[in-house]
């Protein structure tokens, strides 16, 4: 079987790039964070290097260290994509000494041919791990599905360089030329191809996902304070009570208004409240246990879910909070603010979420009845 010659599968390569490159630029000019633009930049300078060696070593021999740097570059740069993308912080240095280091010794190797590609193959099967390392060491994102495929076709990219330079070994003379029509050459550009397009169809795909369960996990959240929604809290505590049932462990609701709110919008603005309403999310939830739960329930106003805590504790984690809240000031304008909370405790089985806050909101009514009360207690029979 005749395999395409080396031009045609350079050009290929140099096609492939661009047009995934393309595609990036077209589809995603506004988001090219988190990696994006390392990716699109592994791509351009990708397409750069295999046109370079498609189109200028028949024409301009000098082009060929240039190519070989360009591509090796290109491999940093997809190391440096799934570093953002992953969230794993690597050394950048490890990913851009590689194409220095090839560049140096392709022109060192320039009376060898094996011994150059020897060293180009083995340099760019070791890139390819420094691609793998943040998929391997990410735990969260992106999901498993997706970070599998990528990963196969980094592997695929180390399984062609390492047979390429088998084939030479074995299966070549010593007038060995990159560019020569033969078998090893040709089934070392196809590998490249493929691994080019499941390469970046897979990356395009943990993007894909982890846009999805981005916007999945906006959803349960309060776009200002970037704590759980109501909705989404009122969920969760009734999987919390039905827990608390099961176990045969107290549970305690609590709802938290900032006083004066209105006040403080008045005197600083706008944005000076929503500093407010963000510092004290913040305080909240550093405030709660693990296996707590709090959430804005409306305007200032807040709530917790107090787990395994009957109303005594309740009320101790209420007197605490409220300690802390008026002893921490939110900068830049040193502002002050105190906290009323409403507290309704139920037994295993008493009680369902709405009804559990249902009472909290009616102890915080009471509370604020009472001027001096900073704390309305209602324990459920």
């Amino acid at each position: 079987m005749r395999m395409l010659d080396v031009a045609t599968l350079l050009n290929l390569l140099a096609l492939d790039c661009a047009v995934f490159a393309l595609l990036i630029l077209t589809t995603a000019w506004d988001k090219l964070g988190d990696g994006r633009r390392e990716w699109c930049a592994a791509l351009v300078t990708q397409a750069l290097g295999w046109s370079l060696l498609a189109f200028g070593p028949s024409r301009w021999p000098w082009t060929q260290m240039p190519a070989i740097a360009c591509i090796h570059l290109g491999l940093s740069f997809y190391g440096l994509a799934m570093a953002r993308l992953a969230q794993v912080p690597v050394p950048r240095i490890g990913y851009f000494a590689p194409p220095l280091l090839a560049a140096l010794l392709y022109t060192l190797t320039s009376g060898n041919p094996i011994a150059r590609a020897h060293i180009i193959n083995f340099i760019a099967a070791a890139q390819f791990l420094l691609c793998l390392y943040p998929l391997a060491r990410s735990e969260n994102e992106p999901r498993l599905t997706t970070r599998k495929i990528v990963a196969a076709s980094f592997c695929l990219g180390i399984f062609g360089y390492l047979l390429h330079s088998v084939q030479i070994a074995y299966l070549s003379g010593s007038d060995f030329d990159y560019f020569s029509n033969n078998n090893a050459n040709a089934t070392f550009f196809l590998i490249h191809h493929l691994n080019i397009v499941f390469g970046n169809i897979g990356i395009a795909l943990m993007y894909r996902e982890r846009a999805v369960a981005e916007g999945q996990r906006q959803s349960h959240l309060d776009p200002l304070t970037e704590i759980l929604n109501r909705h989404s809290f009122l969920e969760h505590a009734a999987r919390e009570l039905l827990r608390a049932e099961s176990a045969g462990t107290p549970v305690a609701g609590l709802i938290i208004d900032l006083e004066a709110f209105k006040r403080i919008n008045e005197a600083y603005g706008q944005l000076a409240g929503d500093r407010v309403l963000c510092h004290f999310a913040r305080l909240l939830s550093h405030s709660l246990r693990g296996e707590d739960l709090c959430a804005r329930w409306s305007g200032a106003s807040f709530c917790a879910l107090l787990s395994d805590a009957n109303e005594d504790g309740a009320a101790r984690f209420a007197e605490r909070l409220q300690t802390v809240a008026a002893t921490n000031h939110v900068a830049p304008d040193d502002i002050g603010y105190r906290i009323r909370i409403g507290i309704a405790a139920c037994q295993p089985g008493a009680c369902e979420a709405h009804a559990l806050f249902a009472r909290a909101e009616a102890a915080l009514r009471a509370a604020k009845a009472q001027t001096t009360a900073q704390v309305g207690d209602e324990v459920a029979a």
